[in-house]
């Protein structure tokens, strides 16, 4: 005996498809023929069975899974979004889908056909679309392009307003369906949707809907409540993956602007770790100390930074990363004087902020942002170099120099004019201007002239 197995798409008298799975059993038999001589004759027995739930689970278990091995691998939310489209048609037998979103969810696609801009945040539009090859639909998806849904309108808006799947056996017949008369003219009947959800909203306690997908076929579709339940949790899976997507976009942005800003400072931004070695380095560190890429790799802080540094600078480092034991109690100052070297030898004398990092109570991190105050600290020491030089200049002359600027505040005197008007030394030790020059005038004959 043998046997064969075949699966058969029927129609049902309510019109219906049904999988009918044929199991086809020979039986042989022997009758006697007319000249007594026998012969061998094979009837057949067919036995048929309704596998038609079985090959529906099988199917909703398929969609599930391409839907989430392509959430797990597409790096973007555009990719993921163009891919599950087909997927699900494929794995259902559907023949084109669309993919619905408000605008503000819209700018995560790119490439919109859409002829007339619409720049109302209550409106749906369809970003993007599928349809499987063999099928013609031009007047249904040029319709879906340039159209936009409200809260209840259509399909689609029914769905993004209730926040669940809906089933749709035959949209020739639904009145509620927008485009009714051009699927009865290309064909297609059945219809499922449902919503791509994000977070709970405060306001009303319901999850947000970030979008809606729908699918459509050529056959009238029986309701299949399994179905829209996988597929509702298909629609929060994917919804999962966005609100991911966007939290990793905001922080790269995030990371971007900052290093952007970081780059382009002028100050001196450095970012060390616990062990000593930098971390990050912003342009304006790299080009004022000189050292390259690769040099900067290998160095620690202790490499590059002068004894003669303050030695308030040098302890908080040396405590840090050497001995380990500054933690988020231990008092450390805003702010630091250092010497460091550059790549060709030179000293350079930075002033700026510092701070700690610590994660679980230990130091990741020690960030510092400085600026160039060498050539300041240049002028600054001129400067007071001419003033002694000047004041020596004063002192060593046998005239007695008092200067008084217009408000009559003395600006400066030499030594010479204190011992020539015998000025005792605890009258100058009070710096009392007006005390000073009281006790010359009273040594005059005239003070009026």
């Amino acid at each position: 005996l043998s046997q064969t197995n075949a699966e058969v798409i029927c129609t049902a008298k309510t019109g219906e498809k049904l999988t009918v799975a044929f199991s086809c059993t020979p039986i042989s038999s022997e009758i006697q023929g007319i000249s007594e001589t026998m012969a061998t004759v094979q009837d057949f027995v067919y036995i048929g069975r309704d596998v038609t739930d079985r090959q529906r689970a099988r199917k909703r278990k398929v969609a599930q899974y391409v839907t989430t091995h392509i959430l797990s691998t597409s790096e973007t939310i555009k990719k993921a979004l163009e891919a599950i489209l087909p997927a699900i048609c494929d794995s259902l037998g559907w023949d084109t889908a669309e993919l619905w979103m408000p605008e503000a969810e819209e700018k995560l696609l790119s490439g919109s056909k859409r002829i007339t801009a619409v720049s109302d945040p209550n409106l749906l539009r369809c970003v993007t679309s599928w349809t499987k090859p063999s099928v013609s639909i031009p007047k249904f998806a040029e319709f879906a392009e340039q159209m936009t849904c409200g809260f209840g309108e259509g399909l689609s808006g029914l769905i993004w307003a209730s926040g669940s799947s809906e089933w749709i056996a035959d949209v020739t017949e639904s009145d509620s369906f927008l485009r009714r008369q051009i699927a009865a003219e290309e064909g297609l009947h059945g219809a499922f949707g449902f919503p791509i959800l994000g977070d709970y909203e405060q306001e009303n306690s319901e999850r947000s809907v970030l979008g809606v997908m729908t699918f459509f076929s050529r056959e009238v579709q029986c309701f299949d409540e399994e179905l829209l339940q996988t597929m509702a949790t298909i629609g929060s899976q994917v919804g999962q993956f966005i609100k991911r997507k966007q939290a990793e976009i905001a922080l790269r942005e995030s990371e971007e602007q900052l290093r952007d800003l970081f780059e382009n400072a002028t100050d001196l931004i450095q970012s060390i770790g616990a062990d000593g070695h930098f971390l990050y380095v912003n342009r304006a560190w790299r080009e004022t100390l000189g050292y390259t890429e690769a040099e900067i790799a290998q160095m620690t802080v202790f490499d590059i930074i002068h004894p003669n540094s303050s030695q308030e600078s040098i302890d908080i480092l040396y405590q840090a990363i050497v001995k380990k034991n500054i933690n988020k109690n231990t008092f450390y100052p805003d702010s630091i004087q250092v010497i460091f070297v550059t790549q060709q030898n030179e000293q350079i004398l930075l002033e700026g902020s510092i701070s700690c990092k610590f994660s679980e109570g230990s130091l990741v991190a020690i960030r510092a942002i400085l600026r160039d105050i060498t050539a300041r600290k240049m002028a600054e020491d001129a400067l007071a170099k001419s003033v002694s030089m000047l004041q020596a200049t004063f002192d060593s002359t046998a005239d007695g120099i008092l200067a008084i600027d217009r408000s009559g505040k003395i600006v400066t005197f030499n030594r010479e004019f204190v011992e020539m008007w015998g000025i005792p030394n605890e009258e100058m030790a009070l710096r009392d201007d007006a005390a000073t020059l009281a006790f010359v005038q009273n040594q005059l004959q005239d003070p009026q002239e």
